[in-house]
């Protein structure tokens, strides 16, 4: 599987770093709804129509998104409750955007072995600045992130994009993600391999995703199971 494996491509969320967690979103929104005077229900339910267009970058900031929902809410927002908004949402990423312990050693390793590395994820502002802000960036020669690039996994696009910046032809990349939004479908569609990362304790609450769920292919439990992988 692995002999002509020359680029890594890592997913984030339940990937490199925790499943994002509901309930710390759920928070967030609550606070974010008491900020402007709305019920948590009535602004959970404007938010997920957001989703798409901030994973997709057409609404490209968190107070882009909310000004978006105003007129369903009903409501106004000074730049006051909207910068606000933002730093809950700030402060919420840094929270959940924290790699896990074995993640930077394996990122190390992967490079003295001579392979590349890249980062794909479906993720809205600000994830992005605060990935680039975590000392593990510098190991990765390609980040995309869906609402840089207007277009999310499972599309073809996305994979051939991260391909392209790391000059590697996709059946030499090994794609490693925990099966959210058909990614590990998408990377074989894309002709890159595939694996699953499966950390049973995040399942609990989250569940597994459909692709994972389903998933007949290649499956580790920790990252550093990777090394095995481009060694074998």
């Amino acid at each position: 599987m692995t002999s002509a494996i020359r680029a890594v491509v890592f997913d984030l969320f339940g990937t490199l770093v925790p499943k994002w967690s509901s309930e710390l979103a759920a928070a967030r929104n609550a606070s974010i709804a008491d900020d402007l005077g709305v019920s948590a229900k009535d602004f959970e339910v404007a938010w997920q129509t957001t989703f798409s267009h901030r994973e997709c970058g057409r609404l490209a900031s968190v107070p882009d998104a909310i000004r978006s929902m105003l007129p369903q809410l009903g409501i106004e927002a000074g730049e006051e409750q909207l910068q606000a908004a933002a730093e809950r949402s700030l402060l919420l990423h840094r929270s959940r955007i924290v790699p896990r312990v074995d993640v930077e050693p394996t990122l190390v390793a992967l490079r003295a072995r001579g392979l590349c590395l890249g980062l794909l994820s479906n993720i809205s502002a600000p994830g992005p600045d605060v990935f680039r802000a975590l000392p593990i960036a510098g190991q990765f020669r390609s980040l995309i992130f869906s609402n840089e690039v207007g277009v999310e996994k499972p599309e073809p696009t996305i994979y051939a994009k991260s391909t392209t910046e790391l000059g590697v032809p996709a059946e030499s990349c090994l794609f490693v993600g925990d099966g959210g939004s058909r990614e590990l479908t998408g990377a074989n569609r894309a002709g890159m391999k595939a694996v699953l990362i499966r950390v049973d304790s995040e399942i609990e609450e989250e569940g597994w995703f459909d692709d994972a769920a389903e998933w007949q292919g290649p499956t580790i439990s920790s990252i550093q199971e990777v090394l095995a992988l481009v060694d074998s």
